[in-house]
């Protein structure tokens, strides 16, 4: 998002997880061509972006997507260079994405600027942003207006692609973001102050849809020899109770949903359980306070066999960190690039938990992270954790280990079947008989989405074309109807989105033919 910042690029990491050779098509609205290139198996591709229009700015109501096509799946990050002040974000897959969000900010000084952004997947996106408990002044009107009182509603309407953005002096943590259709939403700083340190950095990074959030957690501070780090603890429910295992052990009470209870870590590894699900947002700091970074805590539950992870040098040189967290009977046969690395790294115990971590040095480029072959039966082993790095005059962190394949199952495979629609020509999915586990929402994004795909305008398409589709104009071809795999990945200053359209049964025609 945005950054003060003037000299600067954005640079997508796209790495290849399969054993095959994949192709990927990147293309923009914004962009004069479409960029192609191809990876082979474990390898990694950097594209760089030069075009001003694409960052992030308080122009609303733009779309600045990049679209990605893969034939294999990948991991992408994108990365936001600005001197000073470098930032790193991983991408979320589209069944990831959801529709009700709330974001963290940190304003420690009255000169601090919080931002956050949303992006829309889905055209006609109503979207209701419910502020916390407190007045709140946007340094550009939302809606014609400017100061807003505690609790209000505030409502926009963004297409597909579109991206809306918007800044304070206030601290913005606690707005709760709801939409008609899943959004990607991203929340941090421009350039901020780590509490009263003169110098500032810009922190970001993609907040999670609230069915992402956790009721356990490890904590663990950077590698930097004076480590000052803080953690956001944010409740999803009212009058969540949170248990601590620090130095000291504590239990503390979060009053209201969209609240936060502020953490401070110390060189002490701990955990943390909850009886609701809650958001934990680490703000890691350098040597230098200064320096910081923030990132979302991965859950524990949600720890993975293997992941992929990505260094970044800048022409300020970096060391850089892999934060690795794994249950303790695990730790010898976790895995860096296919060697062993209990021998070269000492574990260190986390409190209240029975997991351990290592801080271990990694070198610019792609690195794997997993367990070995023998845990593959073990369901209940996984590795979790961040990638730090760090200069003399900034820093990044992005976490890893988001076990996120249990949604893409339920995303592809939840279509409607053996459906006993009412002859009437209501739009009321609910009314659909044996409906599987996709949402109203979902179904009718879906609907929507196919009808804008595949329809067939008469003021860009010739007769000719128009009658090989077979169709009316406006109308859904019925040979037009084909699988639908599309991803694309909207970047702004740093901003990243990995949107996946999910493929149909046969059996959504009959659905469509009664509501058209």
């Amino acid at each position: 998002m945005e950054n003060t910042q003037d000299t600067n690029k954005l640079v997508l990491g796209i790495i290849n997880t399969e054993t095959v050779a994949g192709d990927v098509i990147i293309t923009s609205p914004l962009l004069p061509k479409a960029l192609n290139t191809s990876l082979q198996v474990d390898a990694m591709s950097s594209i760089e972006f030069t075009t001003a229009a694409l960052r992030m700015d308080l122009t609303n109501y733009v779309s600045k997507a990049i679209l990605v096509k893969s034939t294999t799946d990948i991991v992408v990050i994108g990365l936001n260079f600005v001197s000073y002040s470098t930032d790193a974000f991983l991408a979320f897959p589209t069944y990831a994405l959801g529709s009700d969000y709330f974001i963290v900010t940190c304003c420690t000084d009255v000169d601090d600027v919080c931002q956050f952004s949303i992006v829309s997947t889905g055209n006609n996106n109503t979207i209701m942003l419910t502020l916390p408990m407190r007045n709140i002044t946007f340094l550009q009107p939302i809606n014609h207006t400017a100061v807003y009182s505690g609790g209000e509603n505030i409502t926009i309407t963004l297409q597909k692609y579109e991206v809306f953005f918007t800044q304070s002096k206030h601290d913005l943590t606690g707005i709760r973001i709801r939409s008609t259709y899943p959004v990607l939403v991203s929340s941090g700083n421009n350039v901020g102050h780590w509490l009263t340190h003169p110098n500032v950095d810009h922190g970001e990074d993609i907040m999670p849809p609230v069915k992402h959030f956790g009721q356990r957690f490890a904590l663990v501070t950077n590698p930097a020899a004076h480590a000052m780090d803080y953690v956001w603890v944010l409740a999803s429910e009212d009058g969540t109770t949170l248990s601590l295992f620090l130095a000291e052990n504590t239990t503390k009470i979060i009053p209201r949903a969209g609240e936060a209870e502020h953490i401070l870590l110390t060189t002490e590894f701990g955990s943390l359980y909850t009886d609701k699900p809650v958001m934990v947002v680490q703000f890691t700091c350098d040597d230098n306070p200064g320096v910081w970074s923030m990132f979302v805590v991965t859950p524990v539950p949600q720890y993975v066999t293997n992941t992929t992870v990505f260094a970044l040098t800048t022409n300020e040189y970096f060391f850089n960190y892999a934060v690795i967290v794994v249950q303790k009977r695990y730790k010898d046969n976790v895995l860096l690039d296919t060697k062993n690395i209990t021998a070269e790294y000492s574990w260190t115990p986390i409190n209240g938990i029975d997991f351990v971590a290592a801080r271990v040095l990694i070198g610019y480029g792609m690195h794997s992270i997993s367990l070995n072959a023998n845990l593959s039966n073990e369901t209940s082993a996984g590795v979790g954790g961040y990638v730090f790095g760090r200069a003399s005059t900034t820093s990044f962190a992005y976490p890893f280990g988001y076990e996120l394949s249990h949604y893409q199952k339920d995303y592809t495979t939840r279509a409607i079947t053996a459906v006993q629609v009412c002859q009437c020509k209501c739009t009321d999915i609910a009314r659909m008989e044996n409906v599987s586990t996709r949402t109203e929402d979902e179904i009718a994004m879906v609907i929507s989405e196919m009808i804008q795909d595949m329809t067939v305008d008469s003021k860009t398409t010739s007769s000719s074309i128009r009658k090989k589709l077979s169709a009316a104009d406006n109308r859904p071809s019925s040979t037009a109807i084909g699988v639908l795999g599309v991803i694309f990945l909207s970047l702004s200053f740093g901003l990243i989105v990995v949107v996946d359209i999910v493929t149909f049964l046969p059996s959504v025609l009959s659905t469509l033919s009664k509501l058209l």
